[in-house]
Formats: C-alpha cells, sequence, structure tokens
C-alpha cells in the first residue's frame, strides 16, 4: 500500500514540475469584430472565435483595414475557433500584408454567405501552402488578387471550390512566381467578366489545369494575363510565346488549330 502511495506521489509530483516549467505565450494584441473575438499572442498566432463559444459572425470592416491589420507584421498564424461567419461584402483584405504569415488553418471560417474575397492573402509573402477546399466560395464574385504577390507560394489546394458565381478573378494569382503548377480543374468561369492579370509575372509556372466548366467566352477584359509566364508549357506542347498574353491561348492546349496554355 505505502508502495502506491508512494508512486502517485511522484506522479503528482511530476505533473506539478511539468505544468510549472509549461511557458504559456503571452497576448500581445487584442479586441474585437461583430460577434467574434480576436487576439495575438507572443509566438505570432492570430486566433478568431467567437464570443459565446460556439458561432459568431464577424462584423466586417467597410474601411479596407481588419481590425488587426496594425499588427499583421506580427502574425505568424492563424487559427479559427468554434465556427467563425463571415457574411456579405465587407470582410475583403482579411489578411492582407500579412507578410510574416506561413501558416492558416480555415476550417473553422465559414464563409457560405461571404460575397467578397478581394485581396484575402495578397502580399503574405511568406505563406508557402494554402488549402482552400474546406471553405464555401459559392457566392463570391469578387476574388481580384486574392494571392497576389504570395511570392513564396508553392502550393494551392483549391480541389472542389465553387467559383460558379464570381465575376471578377482580375489578378488573383499574379506574381505567385514560385508556383509551378495550378489546378483549377473544379473552377467554373463561365460567369467571370475579368482575367486580367490573372497569371502576370508567374514566372516558375509550368503547368495549369482546367476541367469541363472552364471558359472565357463572357470575358471582356483580359489584357497580360500571361505576362512573363514563360515557363508555362500547354497540355500538347505549345510554349509560351510574349505575343500571345490574353485569353486568346487561355484555352486547352490543341495545337496546330487551336494552340493554348492550358491542360485538360
Amino acid at each position: 500500500m505505502r508502495g502506491k502511495r508512494w508512486i502517485t506521489t511522484l506522479i503528482v509530483a511530476a505533473v506539478i514540475l511539468i505544468c510549472a516549467g509549461t511557458v504559456y505565450a503571452e497576448i500581445v494584441a487584442s479586441g474585437d469584430s461583430g460577434e467574434c473575438n480576436w487576439s495575438i499572442d507572443s509566438d505570432g498566432l492570430l486566433v478568431i472565435e467567437p464570443q459565446n463559444g460556439v458561432s459568431g459572425v464577424l462584423g466586417g470592416w467597410s474601411s479596407g483595414h481588419t481590425p488587426w491589420y496594425e499588427k499583421k507584421l506580427q502574425i505568424k498564424s492563424v487559427q479559427f475557433k468554434g465556427t467563425v461567419k463571415a457574411v456579405g461584402t465587407n470582410n475583403f483584405n482579411m489578411f492582407i500584408g500579412c507578410e510574416n504569415l506561413t501558416t492558416v488553418d480555415l476550417s473553422g471560417l465559414d464563409t457560405s454567405e461571404d460575397t467578397n474575397f478581394f485581396s484575402m492573402f495578397c502580399n503574405c509573402y511568406s505563406l508557402k501552402t494554402i488549402d482552400l477546399s474546406v471553405i464555401d466560395t459559392g457566392k463570391g464574385n469578387d476574388m481580384c488578387y486574392m494571392f497576389q504577390n504570395c511570392q513564396n507560394l508553392v502550393s494551392v489546394n483549391l480541389a472542389g471550390l465553387d467559383t460558379s458565381s464570381a465575376k471578377d478573378m482580375h489578378g488573383i494569382f499574379w506574381g505567385c512566381c514560385s508556383l509551378t503548377f495550378i489546378d483549377l480543374s473544379d473552377f467554373n468561369t463561365l460567369s467571370v467578366r475579368s482575367m486580367e492579370h490573372m497569371f502576370r509575372d508567374c514566372t516558375s509556372l509550368q503547368r495549369i489545369v482546367v476541367g469541363d466548366s472552364w471558359s472565357t467566352d463572357n470575358v471582356r477584359s483580359n489584357t497580360n494575363m500571361f505576362i512573363n509566364c514563360t515557363n508555362l508549357v500547354g497540355g500538347n506542347g505549345t510554349v509560351f510565346d510574349p505575343n500571345h498574353t490574353c485569353k486568346e491561348y487561355a484555352r486547352v492546349d490543341n495545337p496546330p488549330d487551336a494552340p493554348g496554355y492550358l491542360t485538360h
């Protein structure tokens, strides 16, 4: 019996020592937005969560600056707790200018009622991978500059992304100079009006894959869509030509009659 008590005492003492040695990151900035709170700790983790602990709507920011914008350079990772709802048109520029952001978990972000994804990750220079397959973009009509200047982005998961309502994809991948492959097989572009600068300065890009719902029939603005995509090759071998950087080559490659830069 004494032996068991001694073992129990040792275990309790060990737990106390472990807890005493645990160093928790300090909260360095915090605030609220609508029905949600946000905080940034000394490790650079931005946490956004509902005030009731379950579900809450972000307040939006008609000024163009998020509540955490002034602390953007401190942010290294993002986590949504519970269910955080982005509603309407005022959630654009969500992480714009977060130059040191490397990790984003969007699994707690509900965007099913969000229409504006403008500049969501614009100028996130340190971001290397992003998974958008977990969010609902079915009502999103503006995707301009979504990943503009994500210079170190090497992988973006767009599987299942609903773009059927999208009208503007102006500059969505502009300046993503580390991407070598983009899979747009689930993109529906039947309603898109602007693809201007869409892949501009994607200097490492070698292949773009599209599916049956890819269309440029309604695209009116398409200037410099592929400018400086010098390594891009179509599915049947058509290489980049600086004389063809607009939507006429934004089609599945079928030379010699219909050369293009895309792969099906």
